[in-house]
Order: structure tokens, then C-alpha cells, then sequence
């Protein structure tokens, strides 16, 4: 039968691996399989790499650092993968989740969207000529006032175009924001990636943890077996000595009593056999201790490597999601920088357009009252002609009679010329309104707080302002201007 302390040696091996996680070559291989290399999945973090590159030459063009940092951040986890003999599949996985938001930045970075804002240039022109009018009436040039009143409507049409254009590329400009990536696609990419890179470092943490606790069994265990043997040895030693110092005595008492010798002799041959038993079963021990220690030492060497790479590809995920929030933020910084952007042109161009729309509205209302009054004028000057050609009529002063119908025609058709202008000027008014109120809701939407004056208030200072210049007879002494004052 095997002695205790062999039985001992040669069981301790499996007894040690059986209290462990990882207590077999299967266990061992699916934590491994979690964080060796993987050749053909590991090249696809190459062709990321490739993207980075091809974006930093237009990136330095306009002080980007992002590019060049997520490259060092990517070559460093690469070298860190090949040296720690791990892979880098996680890092692709998080490269590819990012991908639309590191593109999304890069273009915001590099686009110079601005509003044109040519209509305010034109409304300064407009009120210039307006002023120009306003002076050829005071010193009665009729022709040059025409004139200017034309220039005046087609100024005015110019400016109104304009401030539509820019409100049309501003609308385009918006709509390509969204299609270039909405803030709810962008706050998904945030949660989709946050959550992965959560779920992988809960993993290899994980895998850290069981490979610290079989670790620390296999050490407390084979401190125990090393007790265990240590002290089996030492029994050995002791019965060795205590066999010794039987074997003397025997020896002695041989000399001593011969009439014993056969006895004694037969005694001293087991003894023998015994101590040559012994000597074997103690080298058999060492060796039995040696393999067992070897063998567990062995598997610790398997866990440890197992955790040393789970460690290189749990500092890989670190990284990775270093570079994830330098992507993600920086994408987010854009996207709330091209926001406020596209707000503040969104007022900027509504209060140009507001301001072209009120200068037409004025306008129009001018030339629609001057057309009315000046039809009421045609009116008393025809009636007042009618009667003096039906009185020239009577006394049969033909003459007279001829000029007068000559000069009803006239007025005939100024009026219905008047009329004709009234009509216009009204429908293009309420063309106007409309603009205005729907402009003036979407102000009032992004800005509550702004004052708004009417196209009735700003009419009637504008009016007001003519009229001050009628009186000092110089249309240079009063300020024609339809720049609006907002706040």
C-alpha cells in the first residue's frame, strides 16, 4: 500500500484545481479566448486608422487636434495588443460605433457656412434714394421723383430677394445639419458606446477577479501542501532516527548476548529492509512533492498569463474609452457649436428679411395713400371741370368747351390709373402682412422677449419723418432709415 504522504503528493494537483474557476483546460481556454488574438478580426482596426490619417491634412487646415490624437491614442493600443499578446477587436468595435460622430465633427470643423447678409446693404441704398425722392419733390423736379420712386420699389424688391435667399440657405444649411447628424442619432451613438465599453470592462474585471482568487487558492493551498509534506518528512526523519538508534542498540546487544544472535540477526534484516523501504519511500516524496509543485506551479503560470493579458486588453478598453469621450465630446461640442450658430442666423437673417418686408409695407402704404388722395383730388378737379364745360356749353364757347374735355380725359385716366395702383398697392400689402406675421411668430419663438414695432407704427414715424422734411424744405435735414432697433 502507497504511504499516506505519496497518496498525499500525488493527489494535491486536482484537489487544488478543483476549488478554482478555472480548474480545467476547457475553463482556461473560454477565458483566454476572451482576450487572445484574433489575426483576422484584429486587421479591421487598420482601415480606421486609414480614415484618421485621410482626415488630418484638412484637419490641421483648421486647427484640429482631434484627428491626431485619436491616432496616437489608436497607435499606442495597438502596440500595447502585439506586446501583451491580446486583441483588438473591442477597439475596432468601438471605432466603428464612433465613426459617424468623429466624421460628423470633422465636417463641422471644416465648414464655413455664413450667412450673406447683402440685404441690409441694399435697404441703406434704398433709403438713400428714398431721401433722393423726397428732396426732387420738395424742389418740384417731377421726372427725377418718378424715378426715384422706381428706383425705390426695385431696391426694395432687391433687398426683400435677398433676405429670402438667405432665408432659403439658412433652411438648407439646417436641414443638412440634421441630415448630417441629428442630436437624438448623436446622444444614441453616446449610449450605445458608453454602455459597450461598460459591458467589456465589467467583463475582464470579472475575469481579473477569478484569476486573483484561483491565484490566491493555488498560493494558500500550496502552502498548506508544503506544510503538509514538510511534516511528513519530518515523521520520516524521525523514524529514521528512532530505526537508527534501534538498529545500534541491536547491534550492541549482539555482542553482547550471542545466544540471541539468530533472533537479533532475523530482527536486524527487517530492520534493514525497513530503513531501505524508507530511504525509497522518501525519495519517492521528494519526487512525488517536486512534480505535484511543478505541475500546480505550471497552472498558476496559465492563470497568470491569462490575467497579465485580460489586464493589457482591460488598459485597451481604458483607452479606447478615453478616445471614445474625446470623439464623442468633441462631436458634441460641434454639434451644440453649429446649433447656436444656426440659431443666431436664424434671428439675424428673420430680423434682415423683417426689415426689408417693413420697408416694402411702408411703401406700399405711402403709395397707397397718395394714390387715394390723389384720386380724391382727380375727382373734385373732374367735377369741377364737368361743370365749367357744361356752363362754357350753354353760352356755346366751343373752344372752351374742347379744351375742358381734353383736360376731363385726362384726369379720367389719371384716375383710373390711381384706382388701378390702389388696388395693387393693396393686395401687395396683404402679401407683405402676411410675411410679417408669420416672420414676427417665428421671432417671437426663438426670442419672446423682442420688441416689435408694427408695420402701422413704423408707417406712421415714417410719415412723420416726410413730413419734417416737407417743413424744413430739405430732405438731408431728417434720417430716413429702415434698419430696424432691436433688444
Amino acid at each position: 500500500m502507497e504511504p499516506r504522504v505519496l497518496q498525499e503528493a500525488h493527489a494535491t494537483p486536482d484537489k487544488i484545481k478543483s476549488a478554482l474557476v478555472y480548474n480545467d483546460e476547457d475553463a482556461l481556454d473560454t477565458g483566454m479566448q476572451k482576450v487572445q488574438p484574433l489575426p483576422f478580426l484584429d486587421e479591421e482596426i487598420h482601415k480606421y486608422v486609414q480614415v484618421i490619417e485621410a482626415s488630418i491634412p484638412d484637419a490641421k487646415k483648421v486647427n484640429d487636434a482631434v484627428p491626431e490624437r485619436v491616432r496616437e491614442t489608436v497607435e499606442t493600443v495597438i502596440r500595447v495588443a502585439k506586446e501583451g499578446k491580446t486583441t483588438l477587436f473591442k477597439a475596432s468595435d468601438v471605432l466603428e460605433l464612433t465613426a459617424d460622430a468623429y466624421q460628423y465633427a470633422r465636417r463641422a470643423y471644416i465648414d464655413d457656412f455664413e450667412l450673406e447678409r447683402e440685404s441690409g446693404a441694399v435697404l441703406k441704398n434704398y433709403d438713400d434714394a428714398f431721401k433722393r425722392m423726397i428732396q426732387n419733390r420738395i424742389e418740384t423736379k417731377v421726372d427725377d421723383a418718378e424715378e426715384d420712386l422706381r428706383d425705390c420699389r426695385d431696391l426694395l424688391n432687391e433687398a426683400v430677394q435677398k433676405a429670402e435667399k438667405d432665408r432659403r440657405r439658412l433652411a438648407e444649411r439646417t436641414e443638412k445639419e440634421e441630415g448630417n447628424l441629428s442630436e437624438d442619432s448623436l446622444h444614441d451613438i453616446c449610449t450605445n458606446t458608453q454602455d459597450n465599453i461598460k459591458d467589456e470592462k465589467a467583463e475582464l474585471e470579472h475575469i481579473i477577479d477569478q484569476c486573483d482568487k484561483d491565484i490566491t487558492k493555488i498560493d494558500k493551498s500550496l502552502g498548506e501542501f508544503h506544510n503538509n509534506m514538510d511534516q511528513a518528512t519530518m515523521e520520516q526523519r524521525q523514524k529514521k532516527l528512532s530505526e537508527e538508534k534501534q538498529l545500534k542498540q541491536n547491534r550492541e546487544r549482539q555482542r553482547q548476548l550471542e545466544e540471541e544472535l539468530a533472533r537479533l540477526k532475523t530482527q536486524e534484516m527487517y530492520l534493514m529492509d525497513s530503513l531501505e523501504t524508507g530511504e525509497q519511500i522518501r525519495e519517492q516524496t521528494d519526487s512525488a512533492r517536486e512534480g505535484a509543485n511543478q505541475e500546480v506551479e505550471e497552472w498558476k503560470t496559465k492563470i497568470a498569463e491569462l490575467k497579465k493579458r485580460t489586464h493589457t486588453s482591460l488598459d485597451i478598453v481604458h483607452r479606447m474609452e478615453e478616445c471614445t469621450d474625446l470623439i464623442l465630446s468633441n462631436a458634441k461640442e460641434k454639434k451644440k457649436e453649429w446649433k447656436k450658430r444656426l440659431a443666431t442666423m436664424d434671428m439675424d437673417s428673420l430680423l434682415d428679411y423683417r426689415d426689408a418686408l417693413m420697408a416694402q409695407g411702408v411703401l406700399f402704404t405711402v403709395i397707397a395713400q397718395e394714390s387715394s388722395s390723389n384720386s380724391k383730388y382727380a375727382s373734385i378737379q373732374l367735377k369741377q371741370l364737368e361743370s365749367e364745360k357744361r356752363e362754357a356749353s350753354k353760352t356755346g364757347f366751343m373752344f372752351l368747351v374742347k379744351e375742358l374735355g381734353e383736360k376731363v380725359q385726362k384726369y379720367t385716366v389719371q384716375k383710373e390709373k390711381l384706382q388701378t395702383e390702389i388696388g395693387r398697392m393693396t393686395d401687395l400689402l396683404t402679401e407683405v402682412r402676411d410675411k410679417l406675421k408669420d416672420a414676427d411668430a417665428k421671432i417671437r419663438q426663438l426670442r419672446p422677449s423682442f420688441r416689435l414695432d408694427t408695420l402701422d407704427d413704423k408707417f406712421k414715424n415714417w410719415k412723420k419723418t416726410m413730413d419734417q422734411a416737407f417743413e424744413k424744405g430739405a430732405a438731408a435735414a431728417v434720417n430716413f432709415n429702415s434698419i430696424g432697433n432691436y433688444n
